[in-house]
């Protein structure tokens, strides 16, 4: 009995760790537009807290490694879709595809393009063999993937460009090419048509040779631990949100139309250009 008593005198109830839950917008933050990009969080966010959601964000969260939720508390944030296979497997719930009114863009489907700089003399992705490519990261959709299975059908030996340096972001990749460190470079059409709008001098210098195709735009998600439930307020939220008459003004100044409601499935396609291109024997983009 005595044993027990000290025993139980010991004990401690173990407490349940709460993580403070973040929410982001990173694909398409950027510094010009990042105005634009606070007031679509601060005009969505009411949705959320009317549906019943407790602890939705004030903010968006700024400083979290992009396209990684390791610990399970993302709230709302949007990821670039080849991770979501690959680095981020198992990360994430996909919440829904938005849509974007841009050249290059079909309702929930987007590509990218491949630029060159304005005075260079390529016109066609033949003159592109044995050229620099800049990419913005290997595990990107848009810069890699997309380009990856574009470029295939032309490799020879495994290869394609002399080259293939990793600049870091598309807007170093383009600057690249406007600069001739890398003679093309593959930007996502969203952030092209941003780019149009709000910092131009960045596209000013480039010019279009070509498309690639197309997946589904990257996805709204949430962590991979949020219930059932709540994930389904929250895309009752995004509905109200994005049929709300209100909210066409914050949402057209992010090219924002519309959302298709989906699940990881529907992103299939961007691991089979992945196979694809191995199947033609250019499993890495160089």
């Amino acid at each position: 009995m005595r044993s027990e008593r000290i025993a139980l005198e010991g004990w401690k109830p173990r407490r349940e760790i709460v993580l403070e839950r973040f929410a982001s917008y990173p694909v398409y933050d950027g510094s010009e537009y990042r105005g634009a990009v606070n007031a679509f969080w601060m005009a969505l966010r009411p949705y959320f807290v009317n549906a019943g959601i407790k602890d939705v964000p004030l903010t968006l969260d700024r400083d979290r490694r992009y396209g990684e939720d390791p610990d399970g508390s993302c709230f709302f944030s949007q990821i670039c879709s080849y991770p979501l296979f690959t680095t981020a497997k198992g990360q994430f719930t996909v919440l829904g595809a938005p849509g974007y009114e841009a050249r290059g863009c079909n309702d929930v489907f987007h590509c990218s393009f491949i630029v060159v700089r304005d005075t260079s003399y390529v016109e066609r992705l033949e003159h592109l063999r044995d050229k620099t490519f800049a990419v913005n990261e290997m595990n990107s959709n848009t810069g890699m993937n997309l380009p990856r299975v574009l470029f295939a059908r032309g490799q020879k030996d495994g290869g394609f460009f002399g080259r293939v340096v990793v600049s870091g972001s598309h807007l170093l990749s383009a600057d690249m090419v406007a600069t001739g460190r890398a003679d093309a470079a593959a930007i996502d059409c969203v952030t092209f048509a941003l780019w149009e709008r709000y910092r131009p001098i960045a596209v000013k210098r480039l010019r279009i040779i070509a498309e690639t195709p197309s997946t589904r735009t990257p996805p709204f998600v949430t962590s991979r631990n949020t219930k059932l439930a709540e994930v389904e307020a929250m895309r009752e939220a995004l509905r109200a949100f994005f049929t709300d008459p209100a909210t066409r003004a914050v949402r057209d100044a992010l090219l924002l139309p519309g959302i298709d409601f989906c699940d990881l499935k529907a992103y299939n396609q961007v691991m089979q250009y992945e196979q694809q291109a191995t199947k033609y024997g250019y499993p890495v983009l160089k």
